[in-house]
């Protein structure tokens, strides 16, 4: 298995610190890449930053027993030097109204922090809702934005 001071490891310890603690011992660089998931829970969210960016892949579905997992992921991310966080959804099979709660929950905590929340991908399900709900606006949607690229802007012609 992993190391005794694995990603993974050192995950799960931070997310069991108060959300001060965590802010107080984060290290100073963010580690590359994340995965968050519970084995009770049809859900996944895999991080990878760089530079001013993150990338988000949500896999499964978000609901209630789910959206605490990618508010702890969001939660990772700050604070850190990422401008832009885009949520890949094109895996996100399902999305009820605490899902929906969720995404605008991340995209308020990264507003806050200055940090822009963009969609890629959105799957049919994510689509529905945001219809049903007259919010096809409140999350942004963007071209899929690799890390590396993240908070560069729009390219020049």
């Amino acid at each position: 298995m992993g190391s005794a001071n694995s990603p993974a490891q050192r995950l799960r310890s931070a997310q069991q610190l108060r959300p001060a603690q965590r802010l107080r011992d984060r290290p100073e660089i963010p580690m590359p890449e994340a995965s968050f998931s519970d084995a009770f829970t049809p859900f996944t969210v895999t991080v990878r930053t760089s530079g001013n960016g993150a990338h988000l892949e949500l896999d499964g579905e978000l609901d209630l027993q789910s959206g605490p997992l990618l508010l702890s992921a969001v939660d990772w991310l700050l604070p850190s030097p990422a401008r832009l966080v885009v949520l890949d959804c094109a895996a996100l099979r399902f999305v009820d109204a605490r899902g929906l709660a969720t995404l605008l929950r991340a995209r308020s905590t990264l507003a806050d922090h200055g940090v822009e929340l963009g969609v890629a991908n959105p799957s049919d399900a994510l689509r529905r809702i945001l219809s049903a709900t007259s919010l096809t606006g409140a999350l942004p949607e963007m071209p899929v934005v690799t890390p590396d690229r993240a908070g560069r802007g729009p390219a020049s012609h």
